[in-house]
């Protein structure tokens, strides 16, 4: 197993209030996950969810409340300073916007070959080869290093940051909603360069996303999450030919269909999110739910696996 995540949990503390209550916001709670060397874990679910807290609590950007992190079988969490940076080297991220990721005062050459210089990969005269070699990687030109990020589309700057995000050969990409604001013909070039990337290097991907459509064109495994936790979890074709959470049936029912003839019905949750600063008691779905029993209100439901690798947190399963 590349990368295990078990029972991640990420609360931050807040001020509220003119006498400054001090309230915890459960962004992550209890969130537990595996990826293997090779395989893609799609991760989604409404915005606010805690999709993105998670990803950042796995490369250690944020500090968790509690849980664990192996990479490797090697504790990420209790690496010191030195040892996490060369560890970072085997995990980088790709972020989900293209411009703000990249420095505009630094051209795109130099964006490539920082990497290589923290890491001390490669240096002078191989350096550049590097570079250039990464460039051609993704579809662009080496002859393009002496250009600023301004001067690229939206598509071009994202294959940048992942030639970047490839210049210390790791092992595992965390897509941060990649293709979330780029065109769809463009996203679809962007999910076709991973595959390919995926198949030539033996990649694993975090692959965040509220688009369901590219999650299964990409992804081996889902995992849906809602309120910070994760409420269903299984092979990418058993989660969209049998759905098991009135959760996920919800966000696939709102999927538009390109069969004009396919009568869809879409199922409307009522309701909003509840406020991540105070969940309701039980399933944290209950106040939306079209199932809901007297148990979900009171009783928290444990992610189990139902058959073949099929996990969901639900009272009432199927």
């Amino acid at each position: 197993m590349l990368l295990q995540a078990k029972h991640l949990k990420k609360y931050f503390q807040i001020q509220q209030g003119l006498f400054s209550r001090h309230l915890q916001v459960f962004a992550v709670d209890d969130v537990s996950f595996n990826i293997k060397k090779g395989e893609t874990l799609g991760l989604v679910g409404e915005s606010g969810c805690g999709k993105s807290t998670t990803v950042r609590l796995i490369l250690r950007l944020l500090e968790p409340t509690g849980g664990s992190v192996f990479f490797d079988e090697q504790d990420i969490l209790a690496m010191n300073y030195k040892r996490l940076n060369q560890m970072r080297a085997r995990m980088q991220m790709v972020f989900q916007d293209p411009f703000g990721s990249l420095n505009p005062r630094m051209n795109i050459g130099s964006i490539i070959a920082e990497p290589l210089a923290i890491h001390k990969i490669a240096m002078g005269k191989e350096k550049a080869e590097k570079v250039s070699h990464l460039l051609e990687m993704v579809g662009l030109s080496p002859t393009c290093q002496n250009r600023y990020p301004h001067e690229f589309s939206g598509g071009q700057r994202q294959r940048i940051g992942i030639a970047r995000a490839l210049a210390t050969s790791p092992e595992l990409l965390v897509l941060d909603e990649p293709v979330s604001s780029l065109d769809v013909s463009v996203a679809a070039q962007i999910i076709n360069l991973l595959m390919d990337l995926q198949e030539q290097f033996q990649l694993s991907y975090l692959f965040i996303s509220h688009d369901l459509r590219m999650v299964k064109q990409l992804s081996h495994k889902i995992a849906v999450m809602y309120l910070g936790r994760i409420v269903e979890l299984c092979p990418v074709d058993r989660l969209y030919s049998n759905p098991l959470h009135p959760y996920t049936r919800a966000l696939l029912s709102a999927i538009p269909s390109l069969d004009p003839l396919i009568n869809k019905t879409r199922l409307i949750l009522k309701g909003d999110v509840p406020s991540p600063i105070n969940p309701p008691p039980g399933c944290s779905f209950h106040p939306r739910c079209p199932q809901v029993k007297p148990e979900c209100r009171e009783i928290e439901p444990e992610l189990i696996e139902s058959f073949d690798g099929h996990s969901v947190a639900c009272h009432c399963r199927g």
